[in-house]
């Protein structure tokens, strides 16, 4: 859970939870998968921001 700041964007939402917004990450916020420049719209108190992180592999 991350403490809610005024003017906060969906990225600093993310980095301020210690993640990163790099490549091979996925976020969905109130359920819509968002672009790369989306990340940077205002969110709201109750936002729920869900993050994936992609791995490949075999």
């Amino acid at each position: 859970m991350v403490e809610f700041e005024s003017g906060m964007t969906v990225a600093d939402a993310i980095r301020s939870a210690g993640l990163s917004t790099d490549q091979g990450t996925i976020v969905m916020v109130d359920r819509k998968v968002l672009s790369k420049e989306e990340l940077f719209q205002v969110v709201e108190n109750d936002t729920d921001i869900k993050v994936m992180i992609l791995v490949s592999g075999g």
